[in-house]
């Protein structure tokens, strides 16, 4: 899909805006991310199991442990809606804009955002999943 975008829309981008309207808009996008970027947390490896603090508090059972762990799979789902959010609007624009060029364009477009939809419904399902333990939500 990034190759699609680069390759693709920014020739005809270039080309309908000029070279310097182009870069600019391009470097706007980039500026644009990594400013959203900067606000989704970094991963972290944490230990799940503290002997010594579980100890200390008197929390054999690791209950406590597991609740934590099953919030931060929770956490990471909603990251990964809203990071799945954002990036169908343009998506959505590209199956609209195609549609206008003509409806056969359309179409394949859409079929085939659909067909790499899927693996992003599972990548956002599995966490809640494993967090909630139901599939209703």
């Amino acid at each position: 899909m990034l190759s699609i975008s680069f390759f693709d829309l920014a020739h005809n981008a270039l080309n309908s805006l000029g070279f310097l309207k182009g870069n600019l808009w391009f470097f706007a996008g980039v500026i644009f991310f990594a400013v959203v970027a900067s606000f989704i947390p970094e991963p972290t490896l944490t230990p799940t199991s503290d002997v010594k603090g579980r100890k200390k508090n008197g929390d054999e059972g690791g209950k406590d442990i597991m609740k934590k762990h099953r919030r931060q799979v929770l956490f990471s789902g909603i990251v990964t809606v809203v990071g799945i959010s954002l990036h169908n609007f343009p998506e959505g624009m590209a199956v609209f804009l195609g549609s206008l060029k003509g409806l056969r364009v359309g179409i394949n477009l859409a079929l085939a955002i659909a067909l790499h939809n899927i693996p992003e419904g599972v990548a956002v399902a599995l966490p809640v999943y494993f967090a909630t333990q139901r599939h209703s939500n």
